[in-house]
């Protein structure tokens, strides 16, 4: 027999983790653009960061063969 004091349980559970889950990945959203709004401008460190990810490219690639 369907227990109806379960079902609402179930449903507020549901519900509670379905808003939780949206107000996480918003508040990730938020941070993530906040991080990249302070991000460096200077371009030394963009050419570092550019020849970091270059040279984690070509060791992965390395690696395949």
């Amino acid at each position: 027999m369907l227990d109806i004091g379960a079902w609402h349980v179930g449903a507020w559970l549901m519900w509670v983790i379905d808003v939780g889950a949206v107000v996480t990945l918003g508040l990730a959203i938020i941070y993530g653009a906040a991080m990249w709004r302070r991000r460096s401008q200077d371009p030394g460190i963009l050419e570092e960061s550019d020849e970091a990810t270059r040279r984690l490219y070509h060791h992965s690639s390395s690696e395949r063969r």
